[in-house]
């Protein structure tokens, strides 16, 4: 009987591209694998109804009741439905070379759908360490809320755990955070031990100088402790893995107009677009994870990709993505990062076993049908017994170095992180070698792991085949200073099974056992018996690309040199910690949410009002200039990078292109099947729009007045007429959402501009109209004769403004849910425009917010746009205040760690809406996205105070 009658997922076919669809396949959010983190990220970001989601996994949605059992589930070698499986590299540091299994979670919910289900969050010196090797944000302190978050503790309430209690000190870690109430994810205390020899060896390490805990997550656990270990299990004795707290089916069907999820899904690489400043990450080609059907799927990101397939995967697919060492990625290389896949973890593990009766071990089960028979009923009936017992409910941690040569404990209330667990000793009442040695009735393992290995391995492909497993070298014990540890936990092993049979623990006897305690036998069994723990990380660490061990991404989990691709997973632990990794992953996913908040604002731009009149728009324009632009696949690739983008607003800039621009806007619109009411397209009338792209018709005044040109510039009524039917014939629209007037024009009645402008709103033609260029004098006159009249008056004007050239223009467009007027710190009244159109709540969206690309870079360096303005009657001489403006500019972006042009966008968008950005390239694009860059009042007097006034420009 499945635990889920059916769940809601997604085909493949239906989540990639369509040309027949134009929605389809677009997504605001690609996340590739859902394991642990990748079921909780899934869950945060489609949270907000608007942002859409798309979740990619290899595996499959295992439904099945066995895969709630905890016993039973946890039993996952052999079943090639619940794990992949697969051998190491040979060791060369292990007895005859030998590989060893690895294992990593199949289907959704990943690890956490087959593991011990112990939650063990570390300690704060874990974390610690992590913010002092650079990693800002990830103090304990810091992230602590993130694993209050997600976590439901449901048994009895505690200090420092999400709870269904109201625990104070819990809802503070919250809202340090930002963060609500806890969570989803249920964690549970298991009661008492489940086996007497349990019992028996707590008491032995008390006695061994081990204090007791009954919470080992506590924030002030002692280094050296014995502890029960907390695990996801909920209150009817489920296993509650990410996928089932997460993603259940009901959530999952509520959001699937905006959440899709679909299994079977192998993703074989990254759609990456290069450019010279920095390449990002478009969208992901997939295809049937059996590998049969040769089809490839594809889906675009407009915000991101996330990488959440785990230390093993993540590194695979960048490598196959040509992300890597030079040496190692599948050609062409498309961004070198030498640390992809280096710093392989993991908790290695060896240990010693005794035989004792079956009836103390899990091994009961398998000797006495009877006796399982009777412990499922039990479990079915009460949901308790065996088959909810987690495989491991205590840990003991410690540091070697309070362990003395004997392997006894030296007392140390230590808390600095140089003493921190690297030992972590496990009772488990099975048979932990692989393969199995024989035994007789039941076994208790006392388990030694390594928890914080000094050898480092790697991953790196097998082949070029995206099916094949990729080649996984553990390295184990390739670093010397790994057998001291090791030793000395052998030996502390020892001393607790001899503890535990005198005080009572009589039917135990030695299984197997190092030949003596000399360092030659440890090490020799060590090199026999060694084990993976199955906790794998460090493969795409969290460090600066250029660190002693080179890091993958940054801080902000985003991939150095490439936008639009970040990690959420194990592998960017920078440094590992002495815990099991399924709570880290979810804490990792539950920061990755919150980081994400500043990336879903700059996706979904706020909604802005052009003047009082009610056109809405976001907080962009996008001004495609052909004549910058080279040609109709360079601007496809800005237009198409624009929409993924969120932004929905385009000037044509006509003129300036003689309507090759709108040709082009219009064939990207048709060829996208972009529904129409999606746009705003803005154009303008009055220019002369030449016959071919080669004609500059503002440097050649005289054409007006050929032939050819008779009423098509201007403000005449044939003119405007004319202007706004050769537009529409070239977009291929029925309308214009905003026609401006570029310029004033005095040899044509103002009653005949504005009635004209009039009707062609009335005619369903243009929306809404607006202005450019102009004194205000004559804006002003214009808008009172429509005003007269009763007919339609200005929206917008569309001035010269940035912090070179501030003589007309300030403040009059606000987001709606701002007032209508505000005033801007550190600035002044600065001409008669401004004034006018706040009073009439006329809204400003200036021109070259960049002062023609001189703002956006060093003056030594040229630009696109300052180029094509020299040698012309359009080119502005720089100035000594303007030098030093652009050298203002340049120290704050450098502070900010941000583009130069990003900073003189902030600027003017502390004073209007939606300035215009001309754009020759996705690169130029991107710097022009602002969302996240805020100055304050000290930083926007500092640039603003070498302004000298200028004589205005412009108009003529």
């Amino acid at each position: 009987m499945s635990c889920f009658s059916s769940y809601p997922l997604v085909k493949l076919d239906a989540a990639s591209v369509s040309f027949a669809f134009s929605e389809q396949g677009h997504y605001d959010y690609i996340i590739v694998g859902g394991g642990t983190a990748g079921c909780v990220l899934a869950n945060r970001l489609s949270e907000d109804p608007s942002v859409k989601v798309l979740l990619l996994e290899r595996g499959n949605a295992r439904l099945g009741w066995a895969t709630r059992v905890p016993l039973l589930s946890t039993n996952f070698m052999g079943d090639e439905k619940a794990a992949y499986s697969w051998p190491s590299k040979p060791l060369a540091n292990l007895t005859g070379n030998r590989s060893l299994t690895l294992v990593t979670g199949k289907g959704l919910g990943g690890g956490s759908a087959i593991n011990s289900m112990n939650y063990t969050r570390g300690y704060p010196q874990d974390y610690d360490l992590w913010s002092a090797s650079g990693c800002k944000g990830w103090s304990y302190n810091e992230i602590e809320g993130y694993f209050i978050k997600s976590e439901k503790f449901v048994t009895p309430q505690r200090e420092h755990h999400g709870t269904q209690g109201d625990h104070p000190a819990v809802y503070t870690c919250c809202l340090t955070v930002g963060l609500s109430s806890p969570g989803e994810w249920f964690v549970r205390d298991m009661g008492d031990l489940q086996f007497p020899l349990g019992r028996s060896c707590a008491e032995a390490c008390v006695s061994l100088g081990l204090p007791y805990t009954h919470d080992i997550n506590k924030p002030q656990t002692p280094f050296n402790v014995c502890g029960k270990l907390d695990c996801t299990i909920d209150l009817h004795g489920h296993r509650n893995s990410t996928f089932h707290a997460f993603l259940p089916p009901k959530l999952v069907s509520e959001r699937m107009s905006h959440l899709h999820i679909c299994t079977g899904a192998a993703v074989t690489a990254l759609d990456i677009e290069e450019n010279a400043d920095c390449s990002y990450v478009k969208g992901v080609s997939f295809r049937e994870a059996t590998g049969q059907n040769a089809k490839i799927y594809y889906a675009r990101a407009r915000c991101e990709v996330i990488l959440c397939a785990g230390a093993i995967a993540t590194p695979q697919i960048l490598l196959l993505s040509g992300i890597g060492p030079r040496h190692k990625v599948k050609r062409p290389l498309k961004k070198e990062l030498v640390g992809v896949g280096d710093n392989l973890q993991d908790h290695m593990a060896t240990g010693i076993m005794y035989n004792v009766p079956a009836a103390d071990s899990l091994h009961i089960i398998q000797k006495s049908p009877l006796r399982a028979i009777l412990e499922l009923f039990r479990y079915i009936v009460k949901g308790e017994g065996l088959f909810m017992a987690p495989v491991a409910q205590l840990s003991i941690l410690v540091n070697s170095a309070q362990i003395n040569d004997s392997g006894h404990i030296i007392p140390s209330e230590s808390t600095d992180p140089a003493g921190l667990p690297d030992l972590e000793i496990k009772p488990i009442h099975f048979n932990i070698t692989e393969p199995p040695i024989l035994h007789r009735e039941g076994v208790l393992s006392i388990m030694v792991v390594l928890m914080r290995p000094n050898s480092r391995g790697t991953i790196s492909l097998a082949s070029e085949d995206p099916f094949e497993q990729p080649a996984c070298d553990l390295a184990y014990l390739s670093d010397p200073a790994d057998y001291a540890i090791m030793r000395k936990g052998i030996k502390l092993a020892k001393r607790i099974g001899e503890k535990m049979r005198e005080h009572g623990a009589k039917n135990m006897t030695d299984l197997y056992m190092p030949d003596s305690e000399s360092d030659d036998d440890l090490d020799a069994f060590v090199r026999n018996f060694t084990r993976t723990n199955y906790h794998y990380s460090s493969t795409c660490r969290m460090a600066p690309e250029n660190d002693v061990l080179p890091g993958v991404v940054d801080d902000q989990l985003r991939v150095h040199g490439l936008s639009n691709l970040r990690i959420a997973d194990c592998s960017i632990i920078p440094i590992m910690i002495s815990a099991h990794l399924q709570a880290s992953a979810v804490m990792i996913a539950e920061k990755k949410k919150v980081l994400n908040n500043d990336l879903l604002e700059s996706r979904i731009p706020s909604t802005w009002q052009i003047g009082t009149q009610g056109l809405r728009t976001n907080c962009r324009s996008d001004e495609l200039r052909f004549t910058r632009m080279g040609c109709e696949e360079s601007a496809f690739k800005v237009l198409d990078a624009a929409w993924e983008l969120g932004i929905n607003t385009i000037d044509t800039a006509n003129v300036y292109s003689n309507g090759e621009s709108e040709r082009i806007i219009g064939k990207w619109i048709e060829q996208n099947k972009i529904p129409r009411e999606r746009l705003i397209i803005a154009t303008k009338c009055h220019g002369l729009v030449g016959n071919s792209p080669d004609v500059r018709t503002a440097l050649n005044p005289h054409l007006r007045n050929h032939r050819d040109y008779i009423n098509q510039s201007g403000l005449s009524r044939a003119a405007i007429f004319n202007a706004v039917d050769a537009s529409l014939q070239r977009l291929k629209l029925s309308y214009i959402d905003l026609l401006q007037i570029h310029r004033f024009d005095p040899r044509t009645p103002v009653v005949e501009t504005m009635k004209a402008l009039h009707d062609l709103v009335q005619s369903g033609k243009v929306r809404y109209i607006g202005a450019s260029s102009m004194r205000s004098w004559q804006f002003a006159l214009m808008n009172e004769v429509a005003d007269k009249h009763g007919w339609t008056k200005f929206v917008s004007m569309q001035n010269e403004y940035s912090l070179l050239y501030r003589e007309e223009v300030r403040l009059s467009s606000l987001p709606l849910s701002k007032p209508l007027l505000k005033k801007t710190p550190g600035t002044q009244q600065e001409r008669e425009m401004n004034a006018y159109c706040n009073y009439h709540g006329i809204g400003l969206i200036p021109w070259a917010p960049l002062a023609a690309g001189v703002l956006a870079r060093p003056l030594e360096v040229s630009t696109t746009r300052s180029d094509s303005t020299k040698n012309t009657p359009f080119y502005n001489e720089i100035t000594s205040a303007d030098r030093e403006i652009v050298r203002r500019v340049a120290e704050i972006a450098k502070k900010k760690g941000v583009k130069q042009g990003q900073v003189a966008l902030a600027w003017v968008q502390v004073k209007v809406a939606s300035p215009i950005v001309g754009v020759s390239s996705v690169e130029r694009l991107k710097e022009a996205i602002t969302t996240g860059i805020e100055l304050n009042e000290e930083e926007i007097k500092y640039l603003e105070d070498p302004y000298q006034p200028k004589p205005v420009r412009g108009h003529a």
